[in-house]
């Protein structure tokens, strides 16, 4: 006997893939039904896993975005406390001076104030 003879007799006496075998229909149902209970379980575990990983990202998304807030509030507040105002000279005409200098155009390095 050969190997191929071998598998093809183990094949036959299990019934093959597509054995003509009798096998009682209360047995394959509850093999259709674990397989598909197992089915159902895995896929439920795969959901709240990933359920699972979307609340952990959710959770540091917000603790980062609570820091950014929070650093842009104290930078906010660095800035307002800090800050120095620019002095600025702006040498125009004396009836310009009198009435106010409206807008500045800067030319160059220097600054030419006109109404």
């Amino acid at each position: 006997m050969n190997g191929y003879t071998k598998t093809f007799e183990a094949i036959h006496r299990v019934g093959g893939v597509f054995g003509s075998r009798y096998q009682p229909w209360g047995r394959l149902r509850r093999r259709n039904l674990m397989s598909r209970l197992t089915h159902i379980a895995f896929m439920t575990l795969l959901g709240l896993g990933a359920l699972g990983a979307l609340a952990v990202m959710l959770v540091f998304a917000s603790a980062l975005a609570v820091l950014a807030v929070i650093g842009l509030g104290a930078a906010t507040l660095v800035a307002l406390f800090t800050r120095k105002p620019l002095r600025v000279t702006v040498r125009c005409k004396s009836d310009q001076a009198a009435n106010g200098v409206f807008e500045a155009k800067k030319e160059g390095n220097t600054w030419v104030a006109y109404k």
